[in-house]
């Protein structure tokens, strides 16, 4: 449009009078002026539109990636239809991104509201473990004073242990001295020599004197017997030759002839034969 004003112009300038062309030429001249820096700035304006344009691309073909290189190549050195491009490119990439971001915001709301879930539940799960630590409290307190009882009903019953001992002891020492019987079997010189026996009575003192049981007997010149075990002994004489110093129920023993020299003594009722006495002293 300017270059055909600039035609006009000359033509014009032609037609006029020799007179006036100086004039005309000047004020071509500086018309021409005007216009070449008109056309300057125009051609830098437009040149700086272009080197935005370009710039907006390849920061575009940058957001896109690698995929825009092909499609600019494409578009050539047509810029417009490759900002076009470059725009539909970053469209399409921004639409994708927000898929991808609202995929990814479903997701983290699902997982937030799991997280809720799961934080109420530990929140309950503290609640019930405070509850329980709370009765194992009580528990502990209680097991404590629970172990002092128990301890002294420990030192209670190991006293009573003792005790229980001592008497089964002394139970069994008076058992056993209960049981006990002292015996003494052998001749009249035997009996005597170990003052088992005496004489005692008779006229003038020694006729018909008799054979008792001596008052200073001393139970270690006997065999001291369990009355529970000991129930048979034997007499080193003829059944006629045994004589009893000690007092013992009849029919609470029997005499039985083993042999010509020997008889065997068998208490048949304990209780009653040591009823009238501990010892047992037979002389033959």
């Amino acid at each position: 449009m300017k270059t055909f004003k600039v035609l006009v112009l000359l033509i014009c300038v032609a037609a006029l009078p020799g007179c006036k062309y100086k004039t005309m030429s000047e004020q071509l001249e500086i018309e021409k002026q005007n216009l070449t820096v008109q056309l300057a700035k125009s051609d830098s304006t437009l040149q700086h539109y272009v080197s935005v344009m370009k710039e907006s691309v390849a920061k575009m073909n940058a957001l896109v990636g690698d995929e825009a290189t092909g499609q600019q190549q494409v578009a050539g050195e047509d810029l417009p239809a490759s900002l076009d491009m470059a725009i539909a490119q970053v469209s399409d990439l921004l639409e994708q991104t927000k898929k991808k971001y609202q995929s990814a915001w479903g997701r983290y709301s699902s997982a937030s509201t799991k997280v809720k879930a799961l934080e109420n539940e530990v929140e309950e799960m503290k609640i019930v473990v405070a509850k329980k630590d709370s009765i194992i409290n009580v528990l502990n307190d209680k097991c404590a004073a629970l172990d002092v009882k128990i301890g002294e009903q420990a030192a209670d019953i190991a006293e009573l242990k003792q005790m229980n001992l001592e008497l089964e002891e002394k139970v069994a020492e008076i058992t056993g001295n209960l049981n006990t019987a002292w015996y003494a079997i052998g001749t009249k010189e035997e009996l005597l020599g170990n003052n088992i026996i005496t004489k005692t009575g008779g006229f003038l003192g020694f006729l018909g004197r008799v054979k008792v049981l001596s008052p200073l007997v001393s139970s270690s010149k006997m065999e001291k017997i369990d009355i529970r075990d000991k129930k048979t002994f034997e007499i080193k004489c003829a059944l006629d030759d045994v004589k009893f110093i000690t007092l013992h129920a009849s029919g609470s023993y029997s005499l039985t002839t083993v042999d010509a020299e020997t008889v065997n003594l068998t208490v048949t009722d304990p209780a009653k034969f040591w009823e009238g006495s501990r010892y047992l002293v037979i002389v033959y």
